[in-house]
């Protein structure tokens, strides 16, 4: 049996497409190709870290391109894989409890201590508390934004380090003011690859975020210490924790 497993979106969404679709094939005995779509308004790049799998043969892109998982979920059938003259289509996002059911824990275990391997991260995050601060694409509006921003700025902890690629709005005098007194710094994060926030986030023992996918990751291969607002993530990241510490190899 083939399957066909199609990605988009930034690393975080990648992630989670890329440990269902490899999960699957493994428990179904499935050759796994894929494909990724960069028809989104990012048009995120498919991770040069996370090993690939080939690209399947013309017939099964054009059937891939058809979205027949997100159609049958938008007529209201939720279904992340359709089968199609034998071949399995895998496609959605991935980030709820419910997807990872079906899967063994130890496969489970293995496949991200699979991806913790590919991404390099180290299960021992040590260098105190992290905030992550990003702000653009998760909010409608400037006002939001700023709205946000305050009230993330009202509970930085001393000493803390402030990850973003946002720095901008973080130069005002008042906001550098009030960084200085508290002892924060900014680690900007414009000119590194989505691997490398990944792994600066994941250093860190806490890190405040504000329900991103990425943080999810970092805390997940890390262990580090996160709180998540999303019931669905943080229900998520709890059984990826747990499995990785109540299953030995």
């Amino acid at each position: 049996m083939k399957a066909v497993v199609r990605t988009h979106g930034g690393l975080g969404n990648q992630l989670f497409q890329l440990l269902y679709a490899r999960l699957y094939a493994r428990t179904h005995g499935a050759s796994l190709f894929e494909m990724h779509d960069l028809r989104y308004a990012h048009a995120f790049a498919r991770s040069s870290e996370l090993v690939a799998m080939p690209a399947p043969p013309p017939p099964a892109r054009l059937i891939s391109a058809l979205r027949l998982p997100k159609l049958a979920t938008r007529a209201g059938l939720r279904r992340n894989t359709v089968m199609v003259l034998g071949t399995i289509y895998i496609d959605g996002y991935f980030q709820h409890v419910a997807d990872y059911t079906a899967f063994d824990d130890a496969v489970l275990r293995a496949e991200l201590l699979q991806l913790r391997a590919e991404l390099d991260v180290e299960r021992a995050p040590s260098e105190g508390v992290g905030v992550h601060l990003r702000l653009g694409d998760f909010f409608a509006s400037e006002g939001d934004v700023a709205a946000h921003l305050a009230e993330r700025l009202a509970r930085i902890p001393a000493g803390a380090a402030i990850v973003t690629n946002d720095e901008e709005r973080l130069a005002t005098p008042q906001v550098s003011a009030l960084l200085a007194a508290l002892g924060a710094q900014v680690v900007t994060t414009r000119a590194m690859s989505a691997e490398q926030v990944l792994r600066t986030l994941a250093g860190f023992a806490h890190v405040d975020g504000n329900d991103s996918t990425l943080l999810f990751w970092a805390s997940v291969l890390s262990g580090m210490d996160c709180a998540y607002r999303n019931p669905e993530l943080r229900l998520l990241r709890e059984r990826f924790l747990a499995v990785q510490e109540r299953v030995k190899p």
